[in-house]
């Protein structure tokens, strides 16, 4: 009976910060931990208990009980360790799906079926026309649904018009040019058709709102020979969109939209001018009839942007990539004063290219993405959480040239999606990781 409760395939995992091992009773609960050598990165493996670990937790559980109950206390206590009663929580990886040069994930729902969209963007040896995928929820996992012909997909935007749904993805380059048109899909009931063809310049970037019932979609334009572009705001006439506004942008990366006390606001994460990364992003307010600057922010080779509120609090994410001569650097986290967008909090990051805030039973988190050190990509992306006065780290994720994290619930079920964008300076072949939330043991 003992070894068919020992012989149980378990998830408990320690803090690889501390890298100590546990074995023994702990509030009335028993946790299994072994001595670690090196690093350990939560939700790796799994963790199958050795007759030498056996011995040693009957002899801890003999010296803490009875002989008299001790038969029935440790079948109910090895049974909670096996099942890794938590005390606290993080996310595993669960699935792993072919990508090449993946840049993002979108997901959203139809008709209460969950779909993924992935941006495929290079595989190397500068080939960029490259199938992008949708991929269908069934079955407990992603399966392709449909492939779509994309040349250097930076981006997929999918969004809602009078209950017809679209995708729109950002084509950024072929071999030989960073003018290439983006497009925008319509789902006429089984797939994606094309609709309309949008001239870009290295579009990386775009977001769908809609301000008084008037639907926009803003392109972030990265790069053409001078790096330094108008990027566009285009407005739906009720068949198709049309461009509306201009903005200067320089090396736009990203573009959020957000509202503060019934007020639209869009902004934009400039990565650089020319040899220049340390460039000013940019805070546009509606005026009523267009967008108008209302702020700069400092920011040192700015990749990406997120808008997110906690109760009365509104705050802005951004992913600082790189200075100009290293990726070592602050991201910054800004709060809103009342008046404008105030630095709140630095958190170290390495190469970030992306923030995700999702909210889970109550908590809010942040995930970075951590891209590269110089032509290193196999650097730990983070988790945090926020503790209701900072954001604190909660988990580390083993990722390599990691550039987008997209957060989605199913079933109940929460899930965090990567996209592997690299290994190395030569490698985009790779698999990208869906991770699960799960409890599991921490010592």
């Amino acid at each position: 009976l003992w070894f068919a409760f020992l012989a149980l395939a378990t998830t408990c995992v320690w803090d690889a910060r501390a890298n100590k091992g546990y074995v023994g009773l702990e509030g009335g609960n028993l946790c299994i931990v072994p001595p670690a050598n090196g690093t350990v990165i939560v939700g790796e493996y799994d963790l199958l208990v050795t007759v030498s670990t056996q011995q040693a937790m009957i002899k801890n559980m003999q010296s803490d009980l009875s002989t008299q109950n001790a038969h029935f206390s440790q079948q109910r206590t090895l049974h909670a360790a096996l099942q890794c009663r938590a005390r606290r929580n993080g996310f595993d990886a669960s699935l792993r799906i072919p990508t090449k040069g993946a840049i993002d994930w979108e997901h959203f729902v139809i008709d209460n079926e969950h779909y993924l969209a992935l941006a495929n963007q290079h595989a190397g040896g500068g080939e960029y026309e490259l199938d992008s995928v949708v991929f269908k929820w069934s079955g407990g996992q992603f399966v392709s649904l449909q492939l779509i012909p994309t040349i250097g997909a930076y981006d997929w935007e999918h969004f809602v018009i009078n209950s017809t749904h679209y995708l729109a993805v950002a084509n950024f380059r072929s071999l030989s040019t960073f003018e290439i048109d983006s497009e925008i899909f319509r789902w006429n009931g089984t797939r994606f058709v094309s609709v309309q063809l949008i001239p870009t310049i290295g579009g990386r970037h775009w977001t769908h709102f809609e301000i008084d019932g008037t639907h926009y979609l803003a392109v972030a334009n990265f790069q053409a020979d001078s790096s330094v572009e108008a990027s566009e705001v285009f407005k739906w006439n009720g068949t198709h969109f049309e461009p509306f506004q201009q903005i200067a942008t320089a090396g736009a990366n990203d573009w959020v939209h957000f509202t503060i006390n019934a007020e639209h606001y869009l902004a934009v994460a400039n990565q650089h001018k020319l040899a220049t990364y340390t460039v000013n992003s940019d805070i546009f307010k509606w005026d009523g009839t267009m967008f108008v600057t209302f702020q700069r922010i400092a920011t040192i080779g700015a990749s990406g942007l997120e808008y997110f509120s906690i109760g009365d609090q509104h705050f802005l994410m951004v992913a600082n990539f790189y200075t100009g001569s290293g990726y070592e650097t602050d991201s910054e986290l800004f709060a809103w004063n009342g008046t404008y967008f105030a630095s709140f909090q630095l958190i170290p990051t390495i190469g970030a290219y992306d923030w995700t805030h999702f909210e889970m039973d109550g908590a809010h988190y942040l995930a970075a993405a951590n891209h590269r050190f110089f032509s290193d990509f196999q650097v730990d992306s983070e988790l945090f959480k926020w503790d209701r006065t900072k954001f604190v780290s909660l988990q580390l994720f083993a990722t390599q040239g990691a550039i987008d994290w997209e957060y989605f619930e199913i079933d109940n079920a929460s899930y965090l999606a990567v996209a592997t964008q690299r290994s190395d300076e030569t490698t985009f072949l790779l698999t990208s990781n869906l991770f699960t939330w799960n409890s599991v043991c921490f010592v």
